[in-house]
């Protein structure tokens, strides 16, 4: 996994971090990777085409239907870090989806 730290860090926000970074970026990855790993197949499909992870902060997004791209093994995750905080599950369906197409 690679995070571009420098990318996800907004002025004056930084007290917001601890709550906001984990439901846009992690959990949403969480679920849907448990997901997709519900079965022997899905964990296999996964683990063979997915090589790398990006969290970045570089395309003005903040939905989830348009925060991951999947391109080569690498999936992206570029999302605005402190935006649509709480639309946990819009973004895990979003990747959801993505993924299940991409495999």
């Amino acid at each position: 996994m690679e995070v571009d730290w420098e990318s996800l860090t907004t002025a004056d926000q930084s007290h917001l971090y601890g709550e906001c970074w984990p439901k846009v970026y992690f959990q949403p990855q969480v679920e849907a990777f448990k997901s997709i790993c519900a079965d022997a197949m899905g964990k296999d499909a996964l683990k063979a085409a997915l090589k790398k992870i990006v969290i970045v902060n570089k395309g003005e997004i903040y939905y989830g239907d348009r925060w991951a791209k999947f391109d080569g093994g690498v999936l992206t995750l570029d999302h605005q870090p402190c935006t649509n905080v709480d639309n946990i599950q819009e973004r895990t369906d979003g990747l959801r989806t993505l993924l299940e197409k991409a495999l």
